[in-house]
């Protein structure tokens, strides 16, 4: 089982960083990502991919994408920042930087290391997780236990490439599943699901300024698009 959890977070990194663009724009267009949840009634049919093999073009981004995720996954793993410790109690809101976020009863806000200098936080990346414990001893977070996923706020460019990325989905996946507009709070969110290893993963973005918000949220994890802590954690997003 943790296996498959590790590979879920490095398959999410991947997902997320490469429909960000691998977070190389302006100031808040770094991405990054991991699991996250999400089974939705509100599901049409399949999307029929294309025949013919991804273009070569397509390949090269895929390993980009791949070495930026060990990037990501690296930095992660480092010495963390001083402000990734715990700092959100449940019932609270927390203050990313660049946004704010609900912290629903059972959760933590966890700040992440930023993906292009990994000494300081990330202000537009938050790791919400349920039932997490930090660890004194070893300076980290033990999260894999129970749910969790990334919100992104993400820069006009970034946010382009990120909700315009269902056809290279298609093309490394076969197919995906278009979901239903979802309103959540002040934000409309709309979105599409994969299902790469045997359970849905929904990658979902919400317009916000001349960019927007992106995440990803895995079924694997126990959650879903409709699960009441992961509608708090949206609707209070600003």
């Amino acid at each position: 089982m943790k296996k498959q959890k590790i590979f879920l977070t490095f398959l999410l990194a991947a997902l997320m960083l490469t429909a960000a663009g691998c977070g190389n724009s302006d100031s808040s267009s770094k991405s990054e990502s991991k699991p996250e949840t999400g089974t939705s009634d509100a599901v049409a049919e399949d999307s029929s991919a294309p025949d013919a093999e991804p273009s070569e073009a397509v390949t090269e981004a895929t390993e980009v994408t791949v070495s930026k995720a060990e990037s990501a996954s690296e930095a992660a793993s480092a010495e963390e920042p001083e402000s990734t410790k715990p700092q959100a109690a449940s019932n609270t809101t927390y203050d990313v930087g660049e946004f704010s976020v609900f912290v629903p009863e059972g959760w933590n806000a966890i700040a992440v290391p930023d993906h292009i200098d990994s000494s300081k936080t990330a202000t537009n990346d938050i790791l919400m997780a349920k039932g997490a414990e930090y660890k004194e001893a070893s300076g980290s977070w033990d999260y894999e236990n129970g749910p969790y996923f990334y919100i992104t706020l993400l820069g006009k460019e970034d946010f382009e490439k990120a909700s315009s990325s269902r056809d290279y989905y298609v093309d490394q996946f076969g197919s995906v599943k278009d979901m239903e507009d979802m309103t959540a709070g002040s934000l409309t969110w709309h979105g599409f699901s994969v299902n790469p290893v045997g359970a849905d993963v929904y990658m979902i973005w919400a317009e916000k300024g001349e960019g927007g918000f992106y995440s990803s949220i895995s079924t694997a994890y126990g959650l879903s698009l409709q699960d009441e802590d992961v509608q708090k954690i949206l609707s209070s997003l600003t």
